[in-house]
This record gives C-alpha cells, structure tokens and sequence, in this order.
C-alpha cells in the first residue's frame, strides 16, 4: 500500500445545499435595510422624478419641520449642486450638475412638504431619472442617467446623503443599502454657496450634504453633534479640485513634481 489518503470530495447535493444557503445569506443581506424602511406617503410622482416618504422606527430625525423650510430656496440649491466623479481619468476632470434643474425643483418640493409632516422616524427618499444626449455623436441618441438619495433633517441643518449622481446604469427609486451605513465615494459632490460636506469619524463624506437652516428660511436648532467639514478658503469646485489632487499624489498616482505643478495652478487659477 501506498499510505496516501483518499481525498474526500463533496457530492453534488452537498454542493447544491451550500449554494442554496449562501444565496439565501447573500438575499438577506441585501435585503435587510429595504425591510427596515417601508414606504410611508408618496409626495411627488412626475415625469422622472419620484419622491417619497419612507419610515423605520429606529430613525432619529428632526420632524416634523415647523415653519416649512422655503421651497424656492431649496431648489436654488439643489440646481446648482455638482459633482466631480472620482474614477474619471482626466488631467482636468470636468465638474457636472447632480442633476437638471427642473427636476431639482421637484425635488426640493417634495422634500419641503414631507419634511414638514414627517414623524421623527421619517425621512424623504428621492430619485431622478432624465435623458442626456452625447454631443461625441452624430445623432441624438439619449443616454439616461440617476441620481438617488435621501433628506432628512437633524440639529438645525438639512441633510442629503447620495448613492448615485448622475450614474448611467438603470436604477430603481429604492436602493438595496442604506445609503447612510453603506457610504459611497463613487463622486465628489460639489456644494454650492451656504452647504458643505459632512464629517463623519473624522472622515469626509464626499456625498453626504449639509445645507445650513439659514439658507433655507429656517431658525437655526442646537449645534449638529458630530463635526462638520471646515468652510474653505476657496471656491466649493477649487477645494473639490484641491481634495482629489491630494488624493492622487497619497495613492501615487501623480509625482512629487506634477503635483507641486499642479497645486500651484490650481491655487493661481483660484486667487484670481
């Protein structure tokens, strides 16, 4: 005899009853945030904008909003949100709006009107969906893009955090993860005037917004627990700029000599 061992290899049924429950795992995993967050009311069903009241008992958020936050306000806001997508390979990735402004306005109503008769366990879930034509083709062939997230309103400041700006795959209006534990970097989100990005452990979150009661007609709460990111010394889409340069030259990507270039630019074009 030999002395090697036979090696004992799973039979098929083994296999299918393993894969069976790691599929099972997988799907309770994916969905367990859909079943905490139920939908609650619908505020806004147009074309390509739907936005909705949602509710889980173990939300915490400042609601309902008396006197109502100014619509008007709002969606001058959230028309002149940008963003920077991080995975662009560009010497000069170009800054995008979050979406058209029309639908912005839809946005910012519905979010006005469910925040102002949310229960402290609701929060607004938005989605937007529109066409967007190529100008690299000849022909008018519209690529659709999404942008989806949530509002709520805590400590004198509404908040958005976002899953997808202006992403090109096709979504649905509710996300499998919760986009407040499941974070997402996929963008730099560019704020404008009044509004600035969230810190959360000492990290930004580069799609998580604070726009400040001030800006939206509304009395100022007790000061946000937690800290929020520093207000810059230059422009929201400069300091955007600024951040993903440092990112570069820390991952490596870019050397010493083109980032000291670079930075010097970026600081000469911005004082001007």
């Amino acid at each position: 005899m030999s002395g090697k061992k036979e090696l004992a290899y799973p039979s098929m049924r083994g296999l299918r009853a393993a894969a069976i429950l790691l599929a099972a795992t997988l799907a309770s995993a994916s969905g367990c945030d859909k079943a905490r967050w139920k939908k609650s009311a619908e505020l806004v069903r147009d074309t390509g904008v739907i936005v909705q009241l949602e509710r889980n008992p173990e939300f915490a958020g400042d609601h309902p909003l008396k006197p109502a936050l100014d619509a008007e306000a709002l969606g001058e806001q959230l028309c002149a949100l940008a963003y920077i997508d991080r995975f662009v390979v560009a010497a000069e990735r170009p800054v995008e709006s979050a979406w058209p402004c029309p639908r912005a306005s839809l946005v910012a109503e519905g979010i006005v009107a469910g925040l102002s008769e949310a229960g402290p366990e609701e929060r607004v879930r938005f989605w937007v969906r529109w066409d967007e034509r190529d100008p690299s083709l000849p022909m008018y062939i519209p690529t659709q893009r999404h942008t989806r997230g949530v509002a709520f309103w805590r400590a004198g400041g509404l908040e958005l955090v976002f899953d997808r700006v202006g992403e090109l795959e096709g979504e649905t209006p509710r996300a499998n993860a919760d986009p407040t534990e499941r974070r997402s970097r996929r963008v730099r989100l560019v704020p404008p005037e009044g509004a600035e990005l969230i810190e959360v452990e000492g990290k930004r979150q580069p799609m998580h917004l604070r726009i400040a009661a001030s800006e939206l007609g509304h009395e100022a709460g007790p000061e946000k627990v937690g800290e929020a990111a520093p207000e810059p010394a230059l422009s929201p889409e400069a300091a955007a700029r600024l951040e993903l340069l440092d990112e570069l030259h820390r991952a490596g990507e870019i050397d010493d000599e083109s980032y000291a270039r670079r930075r010097a630019k970026l600081l000469e074009d911005a004082a001007e």
